[in-house]
């Protein structure tokens, strides 16, 4: 249990602060229940979309379209984290892809310098449990809208 006395010009800066300060403690919290890491920048999406896609050519009919779309949507992690950055997103996911066709599958993009490279030995990693529970509930809210119709 601790207090922390924050001090701000305004309310908007003192709400950011909170905010700051509540994400930091939340991660903090996750990584005691749950020590694993993973690849972060990009890499696991981008592994995780190449592997859906090289499946989805083992599928017979039009199911093969819907599974390669839905490996492809796994590349709006990297471009955004790109398109922020300033970088030329098209360019970075071709040598996303490049990197995971070698056998590289912990390239990721390092904004501080726009290169693709290997994320774990630069030591850009992110929370396994964080990123199970993006994956799950991204994928709830899909089934729920395929599910309308």
């Amino acid at each position: 249990m601790a207090t922390i006395v924050l001090r701000g010009a305004t309310h908007a800066m003192l709400d950011d602060v909170e905010r700051a300060i509540d994400n930091g403690i939340n991660a903090v919290k996750s990584l005691i229940r749950d020590n694993r890491l993973v690849a972060g920048a990009g890499a696991t999406e981008i592994y995780l979309a190449n592997e859906i896609q090289k499946f989805s050519k083992s599928q017979p009919g039009l199911d093969q379209y819907a599974v390669e779309k839905f490996g492809a949507s796994f590349e709006v992690i990297p471009r955004i984290l790109a398109e922020n950055a300033g970088l030329k997103a098209e360019a970075i996911i071709a040598n996303l892809y490049a990197e995971v066709n070698k056998g590289n599958s912990n390239y990721g993009i390092d904004v501080s310098d726009g290169k693709v490279k290997n994320v774990v030995e630069v030591g850009i990693l992110d929370s396994m449990e964080s990123k199970s529970w993006a994956y799950k509930l991204a994928f709830d809210v899909c089934l729920t809208l395929l599910k309308v119709d």
